[in-house]
């Protein structure tokens, strides 16, 4: 059968690149279900990457967004490696090379595939902010985008799955995509599940059911941007749930009042600086609280320049006599004056003095390291 349907449309098989994907829920194939071109057997496999995009014979996408997770990976290393040429670079610039190199190369096809969350598609993204924050792998997600003010990757893809659709909906009926797409649409009205399915549950699940009984909207581009806003506002709204319920976030959430970029990346230039302010804003320092979080002995987590009291944030900022030297050249009096958790709020955020705290955290780490070479936890 398909030798005579190549050769009615004249077509030249190449069975060396040629191969078949059975769709199927799983399991092996059926005796009978063999195919032949010319003779010869035709290879059977359980994916095939069309149009640079894996298809599995599960009809799941998980294969594909790995492939295109691997891919958008090397691109990432061969940005940083272009930076690091430069020395320090300002965060937009890395944020313009992302979205402009590694996005769409992570996004591929996310018209068809988008509608569900895959991780290693967003580990990648992750990846990334981590590295540029010089964090390790394990430091939380919540904190990571709360820093660099970004959002998820599947709300871009959530976005092109929409603006997809709504592209579908303003076709003529003639057209091949709208054939298609008003198949998906009686297989949905059936009850079964399809992509269609997932659309209408996507804008019904965020008060935008009418969109959907309407099929389509008269300004794409207006609603475009509703759409991105809200699923914004949702993040927002998780963002700042989890950061206020995580006893992980019991510091963090003091002075961290908003998801948005951090005004140290623009007044702290300095890569080898900004490290320091990055470290101890997340809670992954040298600090004994810090890197003994969960040890079970709390007098392990004394001092161990002064041995005065728990080595811990507030200490470190306004207490600790062997650092007052620093504190002195470095920080404002008018905080250490009355030490509170205000005005460690107050100090981290302060955008005049954020200079002088990555310096003053710089030679007090330093010193630490020193002085207390024990501090350092393997």
């Amino acid at each position: 059968m398909l030798a005579r349907s190549a050769l009615s449309l004249d077509l030249t098989v190449n069975l060396e690149k040629s191969d078949i994907v059975v769709f199927r829920n799983g399991g092996p194939l059926a005796r009978h279900e063999k195919w032949f071109y010319d003779g010869v057997a035709v290879n059977v496999v359980n994916s095939y990457k069309y149009l640079g995009v894996f298809l599995s014979s599960r009809l799941s996408f998980a294969h594909a967004c790995d492939d295109l997770a691997s891919r958008a990976k090397k691109a990432v290393y061969l940005i940083f490696r272009a930076l690091w040429k430069f020395g320090d670079f300002s965060l937009p610039i890395f944020f313009k090379l992302f979205d402009s190199q590694v996005t769409p190369i992570l996004l591929y096809a996310s018209e068809i595939w988008g509608l569900q969350i895959h991780d290693s598609i967003e580990k990648v993204h992750l990846f990334a902010l981590k590295k540029l924050l010089q964090v390790s792998p394990r430091t939380p997600n919540t904190m990571v985008y709360g820093e660099t003010g970004r959002y998820p990757l599947y709300i871009n893809a959530y976005v092109n799955c929409i603006k997809y659709w709504l592209r579908l909906t303003r076709l003529s009926s003639n057209r091949l995509p709208r054939k298609a797409y008003n198949m998906l649409l009686s297989i949905h009205d059936e009850g079964k599940h399809c992509w269609v399915t997932d659309i209408c549950h996507m804008l019904c699940r965020h008060g935008l059911g009418f969109v959907w009984l309407n099929q389509g909207v008269q300004n794409v581009n207006m609603f475009l941007r509703t759409f991105r806003q809200r699923l914004v506002d949702c993040f927002r709204q998780g963002w700042h749930s989890h950061v206020d319920s995580s006893d992980r976030f019991s510091i963090y959430k003091i002075f961290k009042l908003s998801h948005e970029i951090e005004p140290y990346f623009r007044f702290v230039p300095s890569n080898g600086l900004r490290k320091f302010v990055i470290r101890f804003r997340l809670g992954i320092s040298d600090l004994r609280t810090h890197r003994l979080r969960y040890y079970p002995h709390e007098q392990c987590l004394d001092c161990p320049l002064c041995h005065f009291r728990q080595d811990d944030e507030m200490h470190f900022l306004f207490h600790c006599q062997a650092l007052s030297v620093f504190r002195q050249m470095y920080i404002p009096a008018k905080y250490c004056r009355f030490p509170s958790f205000v005005n460690m709020r107050l100090l981290l955020n302060d955008t005049e003095n954020l200079s002088n705290l990555a310096r003053f955290l710089y030679h007090g780490f330093k010193l630490r390291k020193c002085l207390a070479p024990s501090n350092v936890v393997h």
